[in-house]
């Protein structure tokens, strides 16, 4: 199954072969971009060009820096990874873990 994603990948992006679009998505970062809502929350959205990630986790820790809750978060119907921290949250320690196709993990700290 991955074989064939990356044979797509290959095509779509005209790469030479599948094995060059795997080290492509394992090379390439995510992005994580902030905006403040309406009312007050921040949301951030988590994307990767031309790639898909497997899995978007937020990992939140106490000021021990022993983890006290991870969350998962969902790809909405648009396919986009979206989530929002509240202002209590923002003050813990939070760390976005992201994993993608290539199986690299990515994390940030927020």
């Amino acid at each position: 199954m991955k074989k064939e994603y990356y044979q797509n990948k290959a095509r779509k992006l005209k790469l030479p072969n599948a094995y060059t679009a795997a080290i492509t998505d394992y090379m390439c970062n995510a992005k994580l971009s902030k905006r403040i809502t309406v009312d007050n929350s921040i949301t951030y959205e988590v994307s990767k060009k031309d790639f898909e990630l497997k899995k978007v986790e937020i990992v939140i820790k106490n000021i021990d820096g022993v983890a006290t809750e991870v969350r998962p978060v969902l790809k909405d119907r648009h396919n986009e990874w979206t989530f929002s921290i509240s202002k209590e949250e923002l003050l813990s320690e939070i760390e976005v873990t992201l994993t993608n196709g290539a199986n690299r993990v990515t994390l940030f700290d927020l």
